[in-house]
């Protein structure tokens, strides 16, 4: 079986938000700088109410007003600037070409995949798993690095021969089916 793929930029982007939603480091840094927000605002009070000690309770409503609002809008904060950030990078990336494109063929020990600028061949045994979100399916080779496959450039057909070649292989499947870009999401299942 034979699959030809085209990778839009999008395509890219939604893979990086997804490994990105599942990085460990990146869960801590969120929930770091979500807590020192609040943190640095209740130090900040307690700074003021040393020095005037009459304004006591309206600097604290303030600054609690101020540590509310940080903990409410940092996670949309934090989406809006990874989504800016890594949209930079793949334009800078993807600059000479508007889209990537490559062929894999599913042959009887392992998988080919043949791009513009090279050839690789994959054993089975050696593939990582393969995870499926809502719009794509994710062939990653190791933990990191995965072949995007979009389900719409897919006949319910190939589709089909293509979940029944990643089962008859022991590839390891990963439902995600219910994945979404959140600020909140951060593991698979």
């Amino acid at each position: 079986m034979k699959l030809s793929i085209q990778i839009s930029k999008e395509d890219s982007l939604i893979f990086q938000l997804f490994s990105i939603s599942l990085s460990k480091q990146i869960k801590n840094q969120k929930l770091f700088m979500w807590i020192f927000g609040a943190i640095l605002n209740y130090s900040i009070y307690i700074i003021i109410s040393q020095i005037y000690h009459k304004y006591l309770f309206s600097s604290f409503v303030f600054v609690s007003c101020i540590s509310l609002s940080w903990i409410l809008a940092y996670p949309f904060y934090w989406k809006f600037v990874i989504k800016r950030r890594l949209k930079k990078m793949l334009r800078e990336r993807l600059e000479k070409d508007n889209d990537e494109q490559y062929t894999i063929s599913f042959n009887k020990n392992n998988i080919s995949v043949l791009a513009k600028t090279n050839q690789s061949t994959i054993n089975y045994n050696t593939l990582y798993s393969l995870v499926e979100t809502p719009k794509y399916f994710y062939l990653f080779i190791n933990k990191f690095s995965a072949f995007i496959v979009p389900e719409n450039q897919m006949s319910e057909k190939e589709k089909l021969a293509f979940l029944s070649i990643i089962h008859k292989n022991n590839i390891r499947v990963v439902d995600q089916k219910k994945w979404k870009w959140s600020f909140f999401i951060n593991s698979i299942n």
